[in-house]
């Protein structure tokens, strides 16, 4: 039996909803996830005995929803998977991306002008924010992945605001962004699961087919930042093709036949 943590924000809940239709198919595989809303995730810590989850008080309070209230022990599974929260913060970003014109983004329609080097110094800076700290470096048992919130959903960009924009330097700017967070993980033992190509524009947003149905409680609009059960079938499917050396294979091999 091939053991499988999955940890983060409420975007895991795409990829619970999609593991549920899909684990017939992989009976040799078991999957635990824990979902803890943002705000609260940035409480939970790495205990020295690999415990993993919020802190104790937080454990007992009933406040809190019961699945969040566990900790689980990281030792006792194959691989474990962190999903949505180690990411540079796309709201600061995309601020960037859609308010400048970049050098050698061939973008001309915006007002202000940013050169190469100050965007990559940004890019740099917000990276180094992102890496974990030592406890999560360089592990063999479990192995350690990571996969970052999904692009906004391509719907978002019918509003008024982006119909005289050049998109363009959004999808190249996110390319360097997810390179270079790639790469600094990299170095840390922490590997990437990468949105797959075929799940977003040409200009680098989720196409609206992967967008969640839900309305945001306070003005009902659309929810353009989590995604549906399709989503998380694609993302599954990208943590095993890209984990096949490992002892997924067979079980990936079975499925693809």
């Amino acid at each position: 039996m091939t053991r499988i943590a999955v940890l983060g924000s409420s975007h895991v809940a795409a990829l619970k909803t999609a593991w549920d239709e899909m684990k017939g198919d992989f009976p040799r595989i078991d999957v635990s996830f824990l979902a803890i809303g943002g705000k609260k995730y940035r409480k939970t810590f790495l205990r020295k005995d690999m415990r993993f989850g919020l802190p104790d008080d937080m454990l007992q309070d009933e406040t809190i929803m019961a699945s969040s209230r566990i900790l689980l022990d990281l030792s006792q599974f194959d691989h474990v998977w962190n999903a949505g929260v180690w990411q540079v913060p796309q709201s600061a970003m995309n601020e960037i991306l859609l308010s400048f014109n970049i050098d050698g983004f061939e973008t001309t329609t915006f007002k202000q002008n940013m050169s190469h080097t100050a965007f990559e110094s940004i890019v740099q800076d917000l990276v180094h924010r992102v890496v974990p700290g030592p406890q999560w470096h360089h592990w063999t048992t479990p192995k350690l992945w990571y996969s970052s919130i999904p692009r906004r959903n391509a719907a978002l960009t019918s509003r008024k605001r982006f119909q005289t924009m050049d998109l363009q330097g959004h999808a190249r700017g996110w390319t360097l962004v997810d390179s270079r967070l790639r790469e600094a993980m990299a170095n840390v033992g922490i590997t990437h699961i990468a949105q797959p190509p075929d799940t977003m524009t040409h200009t680098g947003f989720t196409q609206s087919q992967y967008g969640s149905d839900r309305k945001l409680i306070q003005t009902q609009a659309q929810d353009m930042a989590h995604m549906n059960t399709a989503f998380g079938q694609r993302m599954w499917q990208q943590f095993l093709e890209t984990s096949a050396l490992g002892p997924l294979s067979e079980d990936i091999a079975k499925r693809v036949q």
